[in-house]
């Protein structure tokens, strides 16, 4: 028989341990056997395989907490909590399985949830998200002190720790500490920079300080975002990666793509295919991950049947009408683009690339007109801008290219490219002293520049 941790003891004493009393190793306890008939192939097979291995090893607790994870991680809460409390029964030293258990009762039954969580912290006292847990569960029941405690020692095991510094920000809301939440509240702000909680709570502090100014800003951006709050859990982690249904491998491959690693993001769409070959989303996404490694003619294939599975998709023809457009097939391209924009008629990207055939094709005022839309619904776009100038120069149109170029460099003032041109445009206008600060800038940025215009504009200006 395995010893029961001291802090086993006191749970079990105080009856909120919810009955977890140690078994003797020989007992062969009954494995969760949910019913599978709707569940995809692979989630079934998973479960099954993890069922046979807790039947044969039943004395095994990480075999019995595997069997939770893999329930825990497609949703089947109650069976996952019978196996981790098997697994504890087995193994009260591991962390792991109180830990799992608290978050699965953590919205229904926090009192126990605290407990437990309470003994994973005992196992593991240095893992923050054990500490951030305990902070939300206690200040969910009001009980301020004692989570401004939990969120401290979060902190202390992890300086990076975004959601306790959220959390501290909160409660020192709540108790009229403006200084203070705002301090820590801005130390999350750049720990997690995209998490559209913390710039809401920001606009909340700065209205009570008075600041009207930076409670717009933060509301501005609270608007804008569209992050989540990340918290470095590893060991929760290991949950989700149990997780075999198709969305969840969507989710990966999608941030494979993400993350450049295309090979990795193949692979993960071509096994959901086997799962959902009718699924165009799919297709499209397997599409744009062949491309992104010229893997033109099979791109151009999963794009085709995406849209013959589902004609409305926008994307697969803007992503057509990139390849054909690489290809050199412009009409075919444009009409591409055009059935796109008929489904998706703000989206910059396509509407930036369908002026870019017009204006490669000599259609000049077509292709003003289209960055023109662009603009329209995207101000700063760096490359509507640009192109924008490049079409009011070919049209011998200089005082109205300058603006589109000086608008370009304030959303990219490294683009050599753009100082440059600019410096010809100005050049062409007469303005020699500012085409030279623009020549300059652009050499700083390493853009080769033709020796002749460099010495005919020193000319100009006397040097």
């Amino acid at each position: 028989m395995s010893k029961i941790s001291p802090l086993l003891v006191v749970l079990a004493a105080s009856g909120i341990f919810l009955g977890l009393s140690h078994r003797p190793v020989q007992e062969a306890p009954t494995v969760p056997d949910p019913d599978r008939s709707a569940m995809e192939p692979q989630v079934a097979a998973k479960i099954q395989e993890h069922r046979e291995a807790a039947a044969a090893h039943p004395g095994s607790p990480e075999v019995w907490g595997k069997l939770g994870m893999v329930f825990h991680a497609h949703g089947l809460y109650g069976e996952a909590y019978r196996c981790y409390e098997q697994a504890a029964n087995l193994e009260p030293s591991e962390f792991r399985w109180p830990y799992f258990m608290a978050h699965i009762i953590k919205d229904d039954e926090r009192e126990k949830a605290l407990a437990l969580a309470a003994w994973a912290s005992e196992l593991m006292p240095y893992y923050a998200p054990v500490n951030v847990l305990r902070g939300e569960l206690l200040e969910k029941e009001e009980r301020v002190e004692p989570a401004l405690e939990q969120y401290k020692e979060a902190i202390a095991n992890d300086s990076r720790c975004a959601p306790a510094e959220v959390g501290l920000g909160r409660l020192y809301l709540i108790q009229g500490d403006l200084e203070a939440s705002l301090r820590h509240l801005l130390r999350a702000a750049e720990l997690n920079q995209d998490a559209r909680q913390i710039h809401s709570s920001l606009v909340r502090v700065y209205r009570l300080m008075g600041d009207v100014g930076k409670a717009r800003q933060e509301a501005k951006l609270t608007a804008e975002l569209r992050g989540r709050m990340s918290l470095n859990d590893p060991v929760y982690y290991e949950v989700s990666q149990e997780d075999v249904s198709s969305v969840a491998q969507l989710a990966r491959a999608n941030e494979f793509g993400k993350a450049g690693d295309y090979e990795e993001a193949e692979a993960g769409y071509r096994r959901l295919l086997e799962i959902r070959p009718a699924d165009a989303n799919i297709h499209e996404r397997l599409g744009v991950t062949l491309a992104r490694q010229k893997q033109f003619p099979e791109a151009k294939e999963n794009f085709r049947k995406a849209l013959e599975i589902k004609p409305d998709n926008a994307s697969a023809f803007y992503e057509l009408g990139n390849l054909l457009s690489l290809e050199g097939r412009y009409d075919e391209a444009a009409e591409k683009y055009r059935r796109s924009l008929g489904l998706n008629p703000d989206h910059v990207f396509t509407l930036v690339n369908l002026g870019s055939v017009f204006a490669f094709q000599g259609h000049l005022d077509e292709a003003a007109g289209t960055f023109e839309r662009a603009l329209d619904v995207a101000p700063d776009s760096f490359d509507a801008h640009r192109q924008l100038a490049e079409v009011r120069t070919k049209q011998g149109k200089l005082k109205e290219a300058i603006p589109h170029f000086q608008a370009a460099l304030a959303s990219r003032p490294d683009a050599g490219e753009v100082h440059f041109r600019l410096a010809i445009a100005l050049a062409d206008t007469g303005d020699f002293g500012t085409a030279w600060n623009h020549l300059e800038e652009a050499q700083r940025l390493g853009q080769a520049i033709p020796e002749e215009f460099v010495k005919a504009l020193k000319e100009r200006l006397g040097r």
